[in-house]
């Protein structure tokens, strides 16, 4: 009975998919959550976190970080976890992220009402907690800035590696590893024509988009789906026979894994 009652409560939250690819799982608008949703899927897609996330190595590695003050002691993290788990089940063709956007919103009030927010702010919101709930360091050192006078004397590539070395004396983690990078930043003073360079590390790069009318874009489309994992979709003929189907299923092949 209790086995059922799961089984029900979950249909009742999630649409089942006959035939589901890996990963072909759309999120529910809880009201305005159109931009948690995005950026939820954009992180999904990243291969060495999400296989990071879904086979829990952050337990088995005691990445955890429950003591950091500038993350929330693992609890999103895990609930994060647990939705990207659903969502490449295989079972559902659509998921309601109820669990994960009350637990988001007990820990940040911003995202507790139905206010409409940006996807980019939440998406570097997002990634850094990530980042701090798996933080491998436990009590951060105090770490020195770069001098001027010994950046003037090195090449920028020696100064890069110093700055990313004391970087990760105070991060490391899995975001650290595939999300992180570092940007050199240049000041100079319009006066004595001193310049400053530093290098400062960033989760996100913010591209322009040119305020031209008319931008062209090339842009190279992947279908993943086939006839044979959304046959209801790509396998419908184009007239009334039968016969004359736009897929074949001979030559797709559902893959044995998630794709990377």
């Amino acid at each position: 009975k209790k086995a059922n009652s799961v089984e029900s409560a979950a249909a009742e939250n999630n649409k089942l998919c006959t035939y589901p690819g890996f990963g072909a799982c759309g999120l529910s608008n809880l009201g305005n959550t159109c931009y948690m949703n995005s950026a939820v899927q954009c992180i999904s897609y990243m291969p060495l976190l999400r296989s990071y996330l879904l086979s829990s190595q952050y337990k088995a590695t005691g990445d955890l970080n429950k003591d950091n003050p500038l993350g929330t002691g693992g609890r999103l993290l895990e609930e994060f976890a647990e939705l990207l788990r659903a969502m490449w089940s295989a079972k559902y063709g659509e998921k309601m992220p109820k669990s994960f956007r009350q637990k988001l919103g007990s820990i940040n009030g911003q995202f507790s009402a139905g206010d409409q927010q940006d996807a980019q702010e939440f998406l570097n919101y997002l990634m850094d907690v990530l980042h701090e709930d798996s933080n491998k360091v436990r009590k951060k050192p105090y770490v020195e800035a770069l001098e001027d006078d010994w950046i003037a004397q090195n090449n920028l590539p020696r100064i890069g590696d110093e700055a990313w070395r004391r970087f990760l004396r105070r991060n490391q983690s899995i975001m650290a590893d595939v999300a992180m990078g570092q940007v050199l930043n240049t000041v100079t003073c319009p006066t004595c024509n001193h310049s400053s360079r530093n290098f400062d590390p960033f989760n996100l790069l913010s591209i322009p988009v040119p305020t031209s009318a008319d931008v062209i874009f090339q842009v190279v489309v992947v279908r993943r789906a086939t006839a044979a994992n959304c046959p209801w979709t790509l396998n419908k003929p184009r007239k009334s026979d039968k016969k004359n189907q736009r897929f074949t299923r001979r030559s797709a092949r559902p893959s044995s894994g998630p794709p990377s």
